[in-house]
């Protein structure tokens, strides 16, 4: 059976239907290239002009990522769970300043925080976790537009509920797509 990855899991939960279709194609075309520039940045591995269009998220992300990144540990990395029958490509995991551990981290350039975000970081949790990387701070970072550092909406009290709640979501997708 094919590994189901996390954001199709979550996908019935991640309403967008009021958004208008050149919008939201626009937003998912920024959000790679952030994600592709941010990821290059981490792994010392730049190459790429920053389009003037990304700019501002690009140097929100890095602004953050300067100030408390101490390593990073993954960075887009697939991670898979053959048991439960996922797999996922967590932003980031990283340890932060201050020595408090691993730190679970997922790039959004969206203004608004999603009801689907926390359920999110419990199955990319449940990936890293499976892979050794004990987490003790997660998170969804929201890089702004305008450059400032970006606002964080954290997750860590809640996330062995939100990974409880992936896993409910994903036998509920199984039981929509058998054989996925």
């Amino acid at each position: 059976m094919a590994l189901v990855s996390v954001t199709t899991v979550l996908k019935p939960w991640s309403i967008f239907d009021k958004i208008e279709p050149t919008v939201l194609e626009a937003a998912s075309v920024r959000g790679q290239e952030v994600h592709s520039l941010l990821g290059q940045y981490l792994l010392d591995a730049w190459s790429t002009e920053i389009p003037p269009g990304v700019m501002g998220y690009y140097d929100s992300g890095r602004r953050w990522i300067d100030r408390y990144v101490a390593e990073a540990l993954a960075v887009e990395e697939e991670f898979t769970d053959e048991l439960h029958g996922y797999k996922g490509h967590p932003d980031l995991v990283c340890t932060l300043k201050g020595g408090e551990g691993k730190c679970l981290i997922d790039l959004k350039t969206g203004a608004v925080p999603q009801l689907s975000w926390p359920l999110q970081i419990g199955g990319y949790r449940g990936l890293v976790e499976k892979a050794g990387h004990l987490i003790v701070r997660a998170g969804c970072l929201r890089l702004r537009k305008d450059g400032k550092l970006p606002l964080m909406d954290e997750y860590t009290k809640t996330m062995a509920t939100d990974q409880a709640k992936f896993y409910m979501a994903l036998t509920v997708w199984k039981h929509f797509n058998p054989g996925g």
